[in-house]
């Protein structure tokens, strides 16, 4: 496994499954992407194809997934990595604007690491606007799922609504936060 987020991926598939099923679905996506191993950096498009072989398993939808998956990682996170979570920031909007220089230092430690892009807007004091840039499409539930994890953490009341996606030179998901 490469880093936190698979490890996360594999400990939702057993405590929501079980270690058949993630085998089972593990030894499939590998398949599916050709490759043998998931000792890899980060990518969306490994995530996708998870969820896409776990509801091939499962027979839930790969959107009901992703969002599970995505509010696991907060879950596993500060179960077990609590530094990460703090080290972003105490509250949910400042961890929101945190996000983007994160990913940049996570870039400088880990040179081959593909995660997504994250730009936030900050509209007024009670809206941030929230872009995800990835190469893979259908990554929406995903983040969705993150946040409502990370809404969860802060134990904020805020709203969260997507209010678009499109294809330029990567798919963008934009989510107005607002509390």
């Amino acid at each position: 496994m490469y880093g936190i987020i698979y490890k996360a991926f594999e400990q939702y598939v057993i405590d929501t499954f079980d270690v058949e099923t993630w085998n089972n679905t593990i030894s499939k996506s590998l398949v599916s992407m050709n490759t043998k191993t998931i000792d890899q950096p980060y990518n969306d498009a490994i995530t996708f194809e998870i969820a896409k072989q776990l509801s091939k398993r499962t027979n839930l939808t790969i959107d009901k997934i992703l969002f599970q998956l995505g509010e696991y990682v907060v879950k596993i996170t500060r179960e077990k990595y609590l530094l990460i979570m703090q080290s972003r920031d105490s509250d949910f909007k400042d961890y929101l604007l945190n996000l983007p220089s994160f990913h940049n230092r996570m870039l400088l430690i880990y040179p081959r690491l593909t995660p997504p892009e994250f730009k936030v807007t900050v509209v007024n004091d009670t809206i941030l606007m929230l872009h995800y840039y990835t190469s893979t499409p259908g990554m929406k539930e995903y983040i969705q799922g993150y946040l409502n994890g990370l809404v969860k953490v802060f134990e904020n009341s805020v709203l969260i609504e997507h209010v678009v996606s499109r294809e330029l030179n990567k798919f963008e998901d934009v989510f107005k936060i607002s509390w």
